[in-house]
C-alpha cells in the first residue's frame, strides 16, 4: 500500500492535497489529529533534491506549541512595555502643554476680573506657548501702564476743570 491508500483506508481524503504536494517535491508544515496516534501532531516535509526522496518529520503539537507560547509572553509583554512607555510619553508631552496653557488661562481671567498685576509665571519655554506667556505679560504691563497714564490725565483734566468753575465762580 502507498500513503494515499493508507489515507483513504483510515478515512483521512481531507489529507490527500497536502501528500501530494510532498510527493511532488514541494515543502511544506501540516497538523494533522488522529492519524496515527490519538495526539495531533505537527508534520513538516522538504524535498532533498540530490537523493529525489522526502524528508518528513513530526512532533506533537503540544511539543511545538511550547516554544510559541513561551516566545508569545516575550512578544506580548514587550508589546505591553512599549505600549506603557508610549502612554507615559504622551501623558509627559501633554502636560508639557497643558501646564503652560491653564497658567496662561488663569492670568487671562485674573485680567478681566481687572487685575492688571497678574502674570504668567514659570512658562520659560523658548516655543510658540512660552512667546503667548511673555507676550501677555509685557500686555498686561503695558495696559497698566496705558491705565495709569489715564487716570493721571483724568486727574490733571478734573483739577484744571475744578480750577477753572473757581475763576469763574
Amino acid at each position: 500500500k502507498n500513503v494515499l491508500q493508507v489515507l483513504k483506508d483510515r478515512g483521512r481524503q481531507d489529507l490527500e492535497g497536502q501528500v501530494r504536494a510532498m510527493l511532488a517535491g514541494q515543502s511544506g508544515v501540516m497538523t494533522i489529529g488522529g492519524l496515527f496516534e490519538r495526539e495531533r501532531h505537527m508534520y513538516s516535509f522538504a524535498p532533498i533534491a540530490s537523493t529525489g526522496w522526502t524528508f518528513v518529520t513530526y512532533m506533537p503539537a503540544s511539543d511545538a506549541l511550547v516554544v510559541f507560547r513561551r516566545h508569545f509572553k516575550f512578544v506580548v509583554g514587550g508589546f505591553l512595555g512599549a505600549l506603557g512607555l508610549v502612554l507615559t510619553t504622551i501623558w509627559i508631552v501633554s502636560r508639557k502643554l497643558t501646564i503652560p496653557i491653564e497658567k496662561l488661562q488663569g492670568s487671562v481671567l485674573r485680567v478681566a476680573d481687572g487685575d492688571l498685576d497678574a502674570r504668567v509665571d514659570g512658562v520659560f519655554s523658548n516655543d510658540e506657548i512660552g512667546d503667548l506667556a511673555k507676550n501677555f505679560n509685557r500686555m498686561t504691563v503695558d495696559l497698566k501702564g496705558q491705565v495709569m497714564k489715564l487716570a493721571s490725565e483724568e486727574a490733571e483734566r478734573e483739577k484744571a476743570e475744578e480750577k477753572n468753575r473757581a475763576k469763574s465762580d
